[in-house]
């Protein structure tokens, strides 16, 4: 697997250097990656995996966070997503979402190979936690530890629109919906509800079959947790109006990891490392991984 158009980006500093380009997957798509790299001692990776909708850039202030502190981070846009998408495929698409696990798969060669690394970190957010969850317990052999901010492994849908949208994702796939998300459930953050409202990559408009994906593989994912066996820190705000808490407390009770931990933000919405207080939150996650 190769690098391609790889450059520096804007937000190099004297503690840490920026790259961004397109992988060549084996899974065979090319995916926009964006990384932060410490310019000393690496004491870990992580590769992270962003949420429905939106796209890696939206984690550049935790790739800065990280990297300033000595670990390297790494995340690339979803098939569907992003730059990726804008590069190949249909946007806000997926055929199958375990076309996601595989691509994270690849991806995660892809960063070891850059890193020198047997292992990674895995941190996912919202749908991003749901593949980082499934990737664990299906996939994940090249694991040093499982992170998830409020991981979608518990989508509720009333039964009549889960219906309608099963049929729909058979018939006519491509079909697009309104994107099921108010900025405000996101974040106590004015700014971030601002950004997010007005960036241009995120999907406005998703197919019905990412959407019944997604609602599929979070039943589908809990045929798996108990595989799970890496330590695992689990995240989510207590206000979440997009995936309940529960999701979390759930997903803590029934991973089959000896070392876990859950963190519960009280008052804190669906992105807890975009919240106001992000960073406290921030550094739960550094000593969490330098505890690991």
């Amino acid at each position: 697997m190769a690098g391609l158009g790889r450059s520096p980006g804007p937000t190099a500093s004297r503690r840490h250097r920026y790259l961004e380009g397109y992988a060549e997957l084996g899974t065979g798509i090319d995916v926009f990656y964006r990384a932060w790299r410490p310019l000393g001692e690496v004491r870990g990776v992580v590769v992270a995996v962003h949420g429905f909708a939106e796209h890696g850039a939206r984690y550049s202030h935790v790739g800065e966070y990280l990297a300033s502190r000595g670990y390297s981070f790494w995340i690339y846009d979803l098939r569907g997503h992003g730059m990726t998408a804008r590069r190949n495929g249909v946007e806000g698409y997926v055929d199958d979402f375990e076309e996601f696990l595989e691509d994270t798969d690849s991806f995660i060669s892809f960063v070891m190979d850059e890193e020198g690394v047997d292992d990674v970190y895995l941190l996912g957010h919202s749908m991003g936690g749901l593949i980082a969850v499934y990737y664990a317990g299906y996939l994940g052999g090249r694991l040093r530890g499982l992170i998830t901010s409020g991981a979608a492994v518990l989508i509720k849908v009333p039964l009549l629109r889960y219906i309608l949208l099963r049929a729909l994702a058979a018939l006519s796939p491509r079909i697009r919906v309104p994107l099921p998300i108010d900025p405000r459930s996101l974040s106590r953050d004015p700014s971030v509800v601002r950004g997010y409202a007005e960036d241009r990559l995120v999907v406005r408009r998703p197919t019905v079959r990412l959407i019944m994906e997604m609602l599929r593989a979070s039943r589908t994912v809990w045929e798996y947790t108990d595989h799970v066996s890496v330590p695992a820190l689990i995240m989510h705000g207590s206000d979440d109006r997009v995936v309940p808490p529960e999701a979390s407390v759930t997903l803590y009770r029934r991973l089959g990891s000896r070392d876990k931990t859950l963190k519960l933000y009280r008052g804190m919405r669906h992105e807890v490392l975009n919240e106001v207080g992000r960073a406290r939150v921030l550094s739960d996650l550094e000593a969490w991984l330098r505890k690991h």
